[in-house]
């Protein structure tokens, strides 16, 4: 039996060719937005199979068919905040011959691990990242082949000791395997003092269950051209599954998988184009093959603020491309207002003082989108009302921004 867990840490594009460092910034400040959104809508950007490539595992079998091109370390500085992991029990040459759980990309019974970092070097590099960013939430995802309670158990043992105190277990350190809390939020596992949250499967024995939720209700799937813009999007899952259920899209570039596929459709990369309809629809976790440093799909993913933003000031506000700008807070605009999901703008301009009792005038709270389907709901919204520039409900904080609703 395959098991599949996912780990989630805490952590905190637009044109190709834009500034990486830009690229970053603005990555991670809509990533910390979504950090009072629940588990089942919010935002993650991922790598798939994150462990296989020679950067991360040196020479070995496995990576010489790689799904990336830099370390994981070097995905999370860009980015990631979402990795996967494969386990397998197996006796790799780097744990001297005797069975270990191991990182690597395998077949049937562990057909293509060689001499790969067994899974505590792995997390030891993880844990040095996430000690270096104390205020960020990651999620790991393991997909495992542990054949049995032995495997099982020592891979918990790895865990609990390499993520010792950045883990947020399952409540009470239960043995009996539980759901993703649905409402859980990045906000409340860094409160707990943590950074990391798994996910997968029960596994077996247990043990496993101290280690990682079960997401058995979650939706996956690789893209296609059948995966449409906004507000289409996708036909396979109803705008209900998307508010309900925690959706993966990602892609596998390896040629092992294509051949076990027997081909595939040959569609199924996340291109820039694909990356930014993904998002724009409301994709919670998009898992990416290949990813570089300057990556224009890294560009693609940015749904919030335009290149160069923020700059200064105080206030933001929607322009009418749909993208942020940094303000000062004089003048007076339209206010972006939310009641539930349905996202408006108020008549009348008003100054950003007085935009929350615009807001609830009509129902609703003066607010900023979370995720990059919200960000389509508001400028279609700001579009119906003619208003070409709306204010958003974020202050500034230091370097930070804040959302001024409640979630």
């Amino acid at each position: 039996m395959a098991v599949v867990i996912a780990v989630f840490v805490v952590v905190g594009g637009t044109a190709h060719g834009a500034d990486s460092g830009w690229t970053q910034r603005a990555l991670q400040l809509q990533h910390e937005l979504g950090n009072d959104v629940g588990m089942v809508n919010a935002p993650w950007l991922g790598t798939h199979n994150s462990f296989n490539s020679l950067a991360e595992m040196g020479v070995a079998l496995s990576p010489l068919d790689s799904n990336q091109q830099i370390s994981i370390t070097d995905q999370l500085d860009a980015g990631i905040r979402s990795i996967e992991l494969d386990l397998h029990w197996f006796p790799s040459l780097g744990s001297l011959g005797q069975k270990r759980p191991t990182v690597c990309h395998a077949q049937g019974p562990h057909v293509g691990c060689t001499v790969e970092k067994t899974l505590d070097r792995v997390l030891t590099e993880v844990r040095a990242w996430l000690l270096d960013n104390p205020d960020q939430v990651l999620m790991i995802y393991f997909e495992d082949h542990l054949d049995g309670q032995k495997g099982y158990a020592e891979a918990t043992h790895d865990v609990h000791q390499g993520l010792a105190g950045l883990l947020y277990r399952p409540r009470g350190g239960s043995r009996k395997c539980q759901e993703l809390p649905g409402e859980l939020t990045r906000n409340q596992v860094l409160a707990a003092g943590r950074q990391v949250i798994a996910v997968g499967s029960c596994g077996i024995g247990e043990r496993w269950p101290t280690v990682s939720y079960a997401w058995s209700d979650h939706y996956e799937d690789q893209p296609t051209s059948r995966f449409m813009d906004f507000p289409a999007c996708d036909s396979d899952v109803s705008r209900t599954g998307y508010k309900t259920r925690l959706i993966r899209y990602y892609e596998d570039s390896t040629t092992l998988s294509y051949i076990v596929s027997q081909g595939g459709s040959g569609e199924e990369r996340v291109t820039p184009e694909m990356a930014g309809r993904l998002v724009r629809c409301g994709v919670d976790l998009i898992g990416l093959d290949q990813v570089m440093r300057e990556d224009p799909r890294l560009d693609a993913l940015v749904w919030s603020w335009a290149p160069g933003q923020p700059a200064s000031g105080s206030c933001s506000l929607q322009g009418d491309t749909g993208r942020w700008v940094s303000s000062s807070c004089r003048g007076r605009l339209p206010a972006a207002c939310r009641d539930g999901i349905r996202w408006s703008v108020t008549p009348r301009a008003v100054p950003v003082s007085g935009a929350a009792r615009a807001c609830r005038r009509q129902g609703g709270q003066f607010a900023v989108p979370r995720t990059g389907y919200e960000g389509q709901l508001l400028k279609v919204a700001a579009e119906r009302a003619a208003a070409g520039h709306v204010w958003l409900g974020q202050r500034r904080a230091g370097s930070a921004w804040r959302a001024l609703d409640k979630r």
